[in-house]
């Protein structure tokens, strides 16, 4: 039996005659079946609107089905009738023309909306209908000054005050966009998140660049709706100011200007915005590092903890590994027979993992990775792959992903398929389904990144590791475990050493060379004998001044408890980020191992999980640390003192958004771009 429950609907009290308006409506299904809404389903379920007791119209649900306790959500374009005064609405649910609110028990919305008089109001003794397109800006929030060419967060708060609903998310492909123009160029623009009834109001952030000359420039605000009107023709626009301050540009406006127009490509924590409305500045080019803390190009310092994305495990420029590139550069770069130092790594290398019995290099993870696939395909003389974690941006692991966002060609038969981590049962369904055809799975094995939206998986389990492994061999594949991020930084130096689960191959790199570029393959010489069959040949594998910080790096981990300080510093901190959240009732968990862990936010949707996070991120910045959005990697250059100060920080910037949280006011609070949450 259909049953539904109401949980949420917009529907204007008011509506201008004849003018068709947007009515939204999300429901629960609280019956014992689930409703079928494709639109090739014969029994499809959908929302309809009854005006005055007769069919007016339908709006369906975008979902291909809705489980029962799945709550969705159906626009509805209602025409109201011509004249004004009161009429009676319902809403209810449809079922292939039966109306289940009336038969079946299902209450139906009930609204008694107005049509508005022709004569809504007089100006002037001329009649004036409502305009389809208008609205006011009720707020505007920037910098009162900005630097000259950098990027600002500008945020707006505009009032729907027309007849028409704008929709951010309308599937004819009419979309409502914010655009700001500054001295008649469009320099911003943003589609609206949602759909803004007449009356309502949205929160926008826009990313501007402030002009180049100083002075006072007239920004022009205004809406476009695609492919029907634009603002200047019959949208109206609001005009605001914009203070440039009269002072020299600085180097870091200028670097960041080259940046913008010519190599994008780079992490900007901010987004690009270079000053707050508070006036304090974001990092957007560093200068320096050491330790732990790097330094931006005017001199400010924050404590690092993306530390080169996990290279820098040691910390930056750790002085043995400086003295050993010193040393090397008198020796030559790229040469064309190995030097020795790549043997002395070598031997390192098989020394201190448990599966190494030969060595191959390369620069980074992915080359690694790939090569690891390759020797498997060919010594099983198999094609599927069967992964866990992130193992690196080539195509045999981008095409699994999709052509539009890799630009890798697609197959008409994956050969890559995921598994959830520490879950025998979907392991064991996955490989039953590929294990005629598997090369290889290769997985990260503590902690692997993609797990749970923007947090990282659970620590290493032995059990699944032990399965994992057993059911690979038994279907006569290769195991590899990715190590790049667990290399050196899990106790006893690998996940491997750990746990005593030995893999045919592993991937090495990121803390290998401690910032220096360098990733290595390890694993049983007879594969790696293979390496004819594989296509592999990386120009700089055997680049001399990364396989002496190399060298110097292993020597570290040997000699200082690298990985225990990690795992110390790391549980602690954890530990205390989730106390912080605990007493400020934030709504964000510290979650994943304590080597590579990341915070995570709790929201009622997407949207509001990514402002969270956004507001996180802009808040940490400002008090001084740099963190890849979320996620965490301390080092062993991270001390007592930093973890006092990170503490300290981090409970600033928590204590902030929680009370903007609290309040329903995070849009007002964000001024840079906002950080998609996956």
């Amino acid at each position: 039996m259909l049953s539904a429950q109401y949980v949420h609907h917009v529907v204007p009290a008011l509506m201008s005659p004849q003018l068709p308006t947007r009515l939204r409506v999300k429901v629960l299904n609280s019956g014992d079946e689930a409703w079928l809404c494709s639109e090739v389903e014969p029994h499809r379920v959908y929302l309809a609107a009854w005006v005055n007791g007769l069919p007016a119209a339908a709006g369906y649900f975008a979902n291909a089905d809705i489980a029962p306790g799945q709550s969705a959500e159906a626009s509805i374009d209602l025409t109201p009738p011509n004249e004004p005064g009161s009429f009676i609405l319902k809403i209810g649910l449809v079922q292939q023309d039966i109306a289940y609110f009336e038969d079946h028990g299902v209450d139906p919305l009930v609204f008694e909306p107005r049509i508005a008089s022709k004569r809504l109001f007089e100006r002037n003794g001329a009649a004036t209908m409502v305009p389809r397109y208008r609205f006011d800006v009720v707020d505007v929030r920037l910098p009162p000054s900005v630097a000259p060419g950098i990027l600002f967060g500008l945020g707006l708060k505009l009032r729907n005050t027309g007849a028409m609903t704008w929709d951010g998310a309308d599937h004819r492909n009419r979309l409502v966009s914010a655009t700001l123009s500054i001295d008649g160029l469009q320099v911003a623009g943003s589609v609206l998140p949602g759909s803004v009834p007449p009356g309502g109001i949205i929160d926008l952030q826009l990313t501007v660049s402030a002009p180049d000359r100083p002075g006072r420039h007239q920004a022009v605000v205004g809406l476009v709706h695609e492919g029907v009107t634009a603002f200047g023709v019959q949208v109206p626009a609001a005009a605001i100011e914009i203070n440039v301050r009269s002072e020299a540009r600085s180097e870091t406006s200028r670097l960041h200007g080259i940046a913008r127009r010519r190599n994008s490509w780079s992490f900007q924590p901010s987004g690009g915005v270079g000053e707050s409305r508070d006036g304090r500045h974001y990092p957007l080019l560093l200068e320096r590092s050491e330790g732990c803390h790097v330094w931006d190009t005017e001199s400010r310092c924050y404590i690092d903890y993306t530390m080169g994305w996990g290279c820098a495990l040691l910390g930056h420029r750790f002085p043995p590994v400086q003295d050993a590139i010193r040393a090397a550069l008198d020796l030559g770069s790229t040469l064309p027979l190995p030097h020795r130092i790549e043997m002395e790594v070598t031997e390192a290398l098989c020394e201190c993992i448990p599966c190494a019995e030969a060595v191959a290099f390369g620069k980074n993870g992915s080359d690694a990775c790939t090569l690891a696939i390759r020797l498997a395909r060919v010594a099983t003389g198999r094609q599927t792959v069967l992964v866990c974690g992130y193992h690196g941006w080539q195509d045999w692991y981008a095409e699994a992903l999709g052509f539009t966002g890799t630009g890798v060609p697609e197959r008409d038969r994956l050969l890559v398929h995921r598994f959830p981590f520490n879950d025998r049962n979907a392991f064991d369904r996955v490989i039953e389904e590929h294990g005629a055809d598997l090369a290889a799975v290769i997985l990260e094995p503590a902690g692997p990144a993609g797990e749970r939206g923007m947090g990282p998986g659970e620590d290493a389990d032995l059990d699944f590791l032990r399965h994992v492994a057993d059911r690979t061999r038994r279907a006569g594949a290769l195991l590899v475990f990715d190590e790049i991020i667990t290399g050196f930084r899990y106790p006893g130096g690998s996940v491997q050493q750990a746990t005593g689960v030995v893999p045919d191959l592993a991937c090495f790199g990121k803390a290998l060379g401690n910032g220096m570029p360098l990733s290595a393959l390890v694993g049983r010489s007879e594969l790696l004998r293979e390496m004819r069959h594989a296509f592999y040949g990386p120009t700089y594998k055997g680049e001399v001044l990364s396989l002496a910080a190399a060298g110097a790096a292993l020597h570290a981990y040997r000699t200082r408890p690298v990985a225990e300080h990690v795992r110390q510093y790391g549980e602690t901190l954890r530990a205390e980020i989730n106390r912080l959240c605990r007493q400020l009732g934030c709504p964000a968990e510290a979650i994943g191992p304590p080597f590579r862990f990341a915070l995570v936010f709790h929201g009622e949707d997407r949207r509001q999980t990514s402002m969270l996070l956004t507001l996180y991120m802009q808040e940490v910045l400002r008090e001084g640390m740099i963190p890849y959005y979320g996620y965490m990697l301390p080092s062993y250059a991270h001390d007592e003192r930093v973890l006092a100060r990170t503490v300290e920080l981090v409970g600033a910037a928590l204590d902030r958004l929680t009370w903007h949280w609290k309040r329903g006011a995070l849009d007002e609070a964000i001024e840079i771009p906002l950080v998609e949450v996956k």
